[in-house]
């Protein structure tokens, strides 16, 4: 036992001290990037901002209200609606309807049939290009219900899309995802530490993973021939020319992002991250996020069928089936990572009982700082204006040992679903994240 508490407690400080390196790397990059932000948008870009969206009665007025501030001649704003939205008189498409005698520059887009979000993007884009003048000079992007899209993102995305000569180049923005934090203070005790544990998690992961991810790619690998690199389905920016090397959206699998990721790899597709963070809503409601963690495992456990979608079409790339596999096994890790590092966790709180009590103090502070401490630690770099109470941070530590093993139960359900529908032939329900406010 106490060999094994060794290895654990290595493997938490090793861990540690890789996402204290990738925090540092995301930080500088944010901070220099932002130091030569873009004042306007430049006359020779335009950017048409895709949102799709299903069943959102709740909160398109917001949403509207806050794309009317970022509209201007270069910037436009397009719905993309589904036939599978709810029957009902003040569903989501009759309310953008009602706000059209208001905004004249709101266009909306319906796609008939049983399809998914690839569907509703992939087709509200190819009708806007039927319609609308579209060159090298025009970018797309992809945001969600939810997203605060700002001025400055757009500009900075638009003055460096420009200066890379407007080639085929992808944009990711990666999310800040405390947004909706006061939602969350009338809840059970418990309920309220996970839900802000589970906030500062997710955007941790995206400073301390998907945004430096992206940067060691562009740092270590500039042909990105070997190295792996995933999309995110909202702060997404590409051009015509990308969406047609990649074939557009993925419509048979589960989640669009990562794929359309993995294929921009394969083409040799730069992703340059975007210094600004997204500020997105998290889920309010631990069923919600269970639910939302079990759909996002879909992304790198369906790896191995990307491959064999890609094979299908018959666009492996230059370097053939070899490279696409050890991509999608890249991918894949991200998975296994997901669902491996809670077990670690849960081993670790049980062998802390079976040792002496000053060697349990030390694992449970090593976890604590490791699934806490980080957590606030990249949340006050990027946000010193946070106003987080001291009472606040005591429910975020109370919260992150549940919220990790929560986040590790959903990822092994996610993927035996996943293993359900491969060897028996299981349908799988991709189901919409439900908010309470």
């Amino acid at each position: 036992m106490p060999a094994f508490i060794m290895i654990l407690g290595g493997f938490f400080i090793v861990n540690t001290g890789m996402w204290l390196i990738r925090i540092g790397l995301s930080y500088a990059y944010i901070c220099k990037a932002k130091a030569v932000a873009a004042s306007d948008m430049p006359d020779d870009i335009k950017i048409v901002i895709l949102i799709p969206v299903l069943n959102e009665e709740k909160r398109i007025r917001r949403t509207i209200e806050m794309c009317s501030r970022i509209v201007q001649d270069h910037v436009e704003i397009v719905f993309a609606t589904s036939s599978k939205e709810r029957k009902k008189r003040d569903n989501t498409i009759a309310i953008i309807d009602q706000y059209r005698s208001k905004y004249s520059w709101i266009k909306a887009y319906k796609y008939e049939g049983d399809g998914y979000m690839a569907h509703q993007l992939n087709y509200a884009l190819k009708a806007y290009c039927e319609e609308n003048p579209v060159d090298g000079r025009t970018l797309f992007a992809v945001y969600n219900i939810d997203s605060v899209i700002t001025k400055a993102t757009l500009f900075w995305v638009a003055e460096q899309y420009l200066a890379h000569g407007c080639g085929p180049v992808i944009y990711q923005q990666y999310g800040y995802y405390c947004k909706n934090w006061k939602d969350c203070e009338g809840q059970f005790w418990i309920n309220k530490a996970v839900l802000w544990s589970n906030m500062l998690w997710q955007t941790r992961w995206s400073i301390g993973f998907e945004m430096a991810h992206a940067l060691m790619g562009l740092l270590f690998c500039k042909k990105n021939i070997w190295f792996m690199n995933y999309c995110i389905g909202h702060g997404l920016f590409f051009n015509k020319m990308v969406y047609d090397m990649v074939g557009g959206f993925e419509e048979k699998s589960l989640n669009e992002d990562a794929i359309f990721g993995l294929k921009a790899c394969l083409n040799n597709i730069k992703i340059i991250p975007v210094p600004w963070l997204e500020r997105a809503d998290s889920p309010d409601s631990v069923f919600s996020l269970f639910r939302q963690k079990i759909t996002w495992i879909y992304g790198p456990g369906q790896a191995f069928e990307y491959g064999r979608f890609i094979k299908g079409e018959n666009k492996t790339g230059k370097r053939g089936k070899g490279r696409l596999l050890w991509l999608c096994m890249q991918l894949f890790e991200h998975a296994i990572r997901w669902i491996l590092v809670p077990v670690i966790v849960a081993a670790a709180i049980v062998g802390s009982f079976f040792c002496s009590i000053s060697v349990g103090i030390v694992i449970i502070c090593l976890l604590l700082f490791y699934l806490a401490g980080l957590n606030l630690l990249t949340v006050y770099l990027y946000d010193k204006n946070n106003n987080m109470s001291f009472k606040e941070m005591i429910y975020v530590i109370l919260g992150c040992i549940p919220q990790f093993l929560l986040h590790g139960l959903s990822g092994w359900c996610g993927i035996f679903q996943l293993l359900g529908r491969w060897l028996f032939g299981k349908k799988i329900i991709k189901r919409k994240t439900e908010m309470r406010a």
